[in-house]
């Protein structure tokens, strides 16, 4: 769902921009748009400020329950029309967002994905908007009395309660999601075992993978064309020597057609792939194989951060799966930096990290957060439980997470 103003996004736009819609019919009140004279719950007193509060939530939640949409607080309607801009009095737009976002954290399953943006106003007031995402993880739900379970999604300029029907389809649209992941990983995982003899070779496949995999596709061969950009980019920092694209049939791939070197594919349904042989991340240390996992991790962080770089332009602000898989591995040994080399190795042959959703990538705060769990996820499956940089990281996601 695009909404414009003045041909930019709306989360681009400022206070100009929503002066230019007031009174403006096309833009009432709709599925997609709900406006707010002020947060209802700011200087309310405590009777009513919990009710208030929960009818923020409700709102959120019946956006995301939906189709998405913003919450554009700030702004006065008469019958749906934006007529005045009022604006929101806030001291600290920083605490202002952090309070929000702690309002959302008795949603669940989780708290819905939300872009937060405050508008300036020349009378030092801001508008306030809020995009709601929808995602497979619909259906939201906050419980204010444990007696009634009443969920509530946008209907055209309302919220209503779903029907049963509406919320089993939810839940099963949740559990495809995943099972599709999965599905997708076990496949091309199977299709590199297939290439290459993983009792003597094995490999590490990386996969960043946009929740819209299974319905969005963007011609990455034209849009190259069209705007000159090199998506090659992506792999800049990693140990592929060529950014140069190579249509093929799925998209655009990176590296040379041998199973020595590394090599990448980025599909047109926005998922990126990286391949790692691990003879290329092998070293011989007294007659023992050690694997170089942290110039692994390097390009996996390197990939990440391209991807984020280059590609949320194309595949917008929606949840992505960051992905590890390490096949034919068993016996080597893994470095640790607590005294050297420790002495573990792997104990099999195909090891598939649990995905690390990003939230909101394009949020420094979130993203950081997420490279770092991912980094722990594939140091706790390669065995890793002790060293000073676990450490370090471990402390790192607590204090993020505080």
């Amino acid at each position: 769902m695009h909404i414009k103003i003045n041909d930019k996004s709306i989360l681009d736009c400022e206070e100009e921009d929503f002066r230019s819609i007031l009174n403006d019919p096309s833009y009432r009140e709709s599925q997609y748009i709900d406006y707010k004279e002020t947060f209802s719950f700011i200087n309310s007193d405590t009777e009513t400020k919990t009710a208030k509060i929960n009818e923020f939530r409700k709102d959120i939640c019946s956006f995301a329950n939906a189709e998405g949409g913003f919450l554009i607080y700030g702004i006065r309607e008469e019958q749906g029309i934006p007529v005045e801009i009022k604006g929101v009095r806030i001291d600290d737009t920083d605490k202002f967002e952090l309070e929000l976002r702690n309002k959302l954290s008795s949603i669940m399953p989780k708290a819905p994905t939300v872009t937060i943006k405050t508008i300036p106003l020349e009378s030092n007031d801001y508008i306030i908007l809020i995009f709601i995402s929808n995602d497979y993880y619909a259906p939201y739900i906050f419980i204010v009395d444990q007696k009634y379970y009443i969920i509530y999604k946008r209907n055209g300029n309302g919220n209503n309660p779903i029907s049963y029907t509406e919320l089993r389809s939810m839940y099963l649209k949740a559990r495809v999601l995943e099972e599709e992941i999965y599905n997708y990983r076990v496949g091309r995982i199977n299709y590199f075992s297939n290439e290459i003899d993983y009792s003597n070779k094995g490999f590490v496949i990386f996969h960043l993978i946009p929740e819209s995999f299974l319905e969005e596709k963007k011609q990455l061969f034209l849009f190259e064309k069209k705007t000159g950009h090199n998506l090659g980019k992506v792999f800049m920092m990693t140990n592929i020597l060529s950014q140069l694209s190579i249509p093929c049939v799925d998209g655009l791939r990176y590296g040379t057609d041998s199973y020595s070197d590394d090599s990448a594919t980025l599909y047109n349904n926005g998922i990126a792939e990286y391949f790692m042989p691990l003879e290329k991340y092998k070293n011989d240390y007294r007659g023992k194989w050690y694997l170089s996992y942290k110039s692994i991790w390097n390009n996996i962080e390197s990939v990440t951060q391209g991807y984020r770089d280059e590609m949320i332009s194309l595949f917008g602000r929606q949840r992505y799966y960051g992905c590890i898989s390490i096949i034919g591995g068993k016996g080597i040994y893994v470095e640790n930096d607590l005294d050297g080399i420790s002495i573990s190795s792997l104990d099999r042959n195909r090891i598939v990290c649990s995905p690390v959703m990003f939230g909101d990538i394009s949020n420094e705060d979130n993203y950081s957060l997420e490279v770092d769990k991912m980094r722990l996820e594939y140091d706790l499956s390669l065995g890793i439980n002790k060293g000073r940089d676990l450490k370090e990281l471990i402390d790192r996601i607590n204090q993020k997470e505080l």
